[in-house]
């Protein structure tokens, strides 16, 4: 049972991780913006 437990927070945390990973990159990256380019 511990397994099943841990392995459903593993996968929770790498999907969380995923999303929230590219938002964390623009907010410490504020240097993308003196660019004046649109990146999206």
């Amino acid at each position: 049972m511990f397994l099943a437990i841990a392995a459903v927070l593993a996968v929770a945390g790498i999907r969380v991780g995923m999303l929230v990973a590219p938002r964390l990159d623009r907010m410490t990256e504020p240097h993308d913006e003196d660019d004046g380019a649109d990146t999206d």
